[in-house]
Order: C-alpha cells, then sequence, then structure tokens
C-alpha cells in the first residue's frame, strides 16, 4: 500500500527519519504496471508497512493523513477484507 501511486492522498512519508540506504523501499509504483485491482488504499492490509519501517532514529516513518489508522498500518494478524478482495479481484473470483 506504502508503495501505490495515490499514496500520497493517504499517508505522509517522514524521509527524514528514514535510513538512508532503505529510501528505494518508499518508491511508488508505476500505476500502468500494477494496480489496486478496483480497490480503495488499505491501511489494515498485511501488505501495509508499520508506521517505523525502515525508521534510523525509531521516529515514525509513515503517517496516515486521517491519525484514526496510526494505530493500525503495519497489522500482522491477518488478511484484511481489502486484501481479500483484491486478491479476488486479480484473479477474477467471484468470491
Amino acid at each position: 500500500m506504502h508503495s501505490h501511486a495515490d499514496r500520497d492522498n493517504f499517508i505522509e512519508i517522514k524521509w527524514d527519519n528514514v535510513q538512508k540506504d532503505t529510501i528505494s523501499n518508499f518508491d511508488k509504483v508505476d500505476p500502468k504496471q500494477f494496480g489496486n485491482f478496483n480497490t480503495t488504499y488499505d491501511f489494515y492490509s498485511v501488505m501495509h508497512y508499520d508506521k517505523t519501517a525502515f525508521s534510523m532514529n525509531g521516529k515514525d516513518t509513515i503517517v496516515p493523513k486521517n491519525p484514526r489508522y496510526k494505530t493500525v498500518i503495519g497489522q500482522r494478524v491477518g488478511l484484511s477484507v481489502g486484501d481479500a478482495k483484491r486478491i479476488n479481484n486479480m484473479y477474477n473470483c467471484d468470491k
């Protein structure tokens, strides 16, 4: 999620906190090559980095623009509803 072309509408990357040799982990993908499979940005996705991912100082590197999502990004409990929908859309499954 953090790499999608539209991510700047949903999160802010705190570049000053990112380890310099890991900056490429935050590159945005080309929307012509990688889509979101007709789903919206998913803060609950298991694919979303944690708020301090690749931090050089323990401070946040990813800050949701809507603060209610600050504690949910980076969850590893299981697939989100959006994850399941993206997988189903990717493989043209009905359910």
